[in-house]
């Protein structure tokens, strides 16, 4: 498991398909994220959910990757999180 701290600097809704077909933008689960690290920027693509939907540009962002599961939730330090 790899943890790593960033500042996300564009939050997009990546293209999503369906049976070959692309889906409206409002039937999109996917959520994006641009976040700038120490080792250059990295393209974050998971589902939307009711933390990750918080996530704005210019927050900071903890990313926990483990193996193809990965995870991006605001960082807050004190929070108990590293």
């Amino acid at each position: 498991m790899n943890k790593y701290i960033g500042k996300v600097i564009e939050v997009y809704i990546p293209d999503e398909y369906k049976n070959g077909e692309l889906l409206d933008i409002m039937d999109r689960t996917l959520l994006g994220f641009k976040v700038m690290t120490d080792n250059g920027i990295r393209d974050i693509v998971v589902k939307s959910n009711y933390d990750n939907a918080k996530i704005t540009k210019g927050k900071l962002v903890e990313v926990t990757v483990n193996g193809d599961d990965i995870s991006i939730m605001l960082y807050e330090e004190g929070n108990g999180h590293w």
